[in-house]
């Protein structure tokens, strides 16, 4: 589930799995349904407890009791230290006729989510700014809709990307 129809066009076919462009928030399935799956990072781009909760809950209606929820999410999100503007990458882009593009970020922690200011510029100037708002996730929001926390994997591709992880958890009855 992902509002974004590249991000589910990236998804391998496989039998059994339905990829539905939507806002959580508002899941237009009915049940019931074996699992939810929540692609990289989507749910934290919900931007507040209150909707991550309602997003939960949601997926909870359309589950019998015993079936799952995976979501995937980026760790390293959750215990950023708040940070001065610093370069982030820089690269040629070649639809700029291969000026070198700065990425520029700032961080401000804040309890449930992290905002992460950025800044593109090239030698001529400003592109544009932006403030991405990562949320947390956290077992009790789990919890509270319904499910209950199986396990963490911690990483995957051999120790290509140890700060992502996927949330398994269990409809209770």
């Amino acid at each position: 589930m992902d509002l974004s129809r590249e991000r589910l066009a990236r998804i391998p076919r496989t039998p059994g799995l339905h990829p539905v462009c939507a806002d959580m928030r508002r899941l237009p399935l009915t049940g019931p349904h074996d699992a939810v799956v929540v692609p990289y990072s989507t749910f934290r781009l919900l931007p507040t407890p209150a909707d991550r909760d309602l997003a939960l809950r949601k997926a909870a209606r359309i589950l019998p009791p015993g079936a799952t929820v995976h979501i995937y999410v980026s760790g390293n999100f959750d215990t950023r230290e708040a940070s001065d503007w610093r370069l982030a990458p820089a690269e040629p882009c070649p639809a700029l006729g291969g000026q070198r593009v700065e990425e520029w970020e700032r961080l401000r922690p804040r309890a449930a989510h992290l905002l992460i200011d950025k800044l593109f510029r090239t030698e001529r100037g400003e592109l544009t700014r932006l403030t991405e708002h990562w949320s947390h996730l956290n077992p009790p929001a789990l919890h509270r809709a319904g499910f209950t926390l199986e396990h963490i994997d911690r990483g995957y591709g051999d120790g290509i990307s140890p700060h992502r992880s996927i949330y398994h958890a269990r409809r209770r009855s």
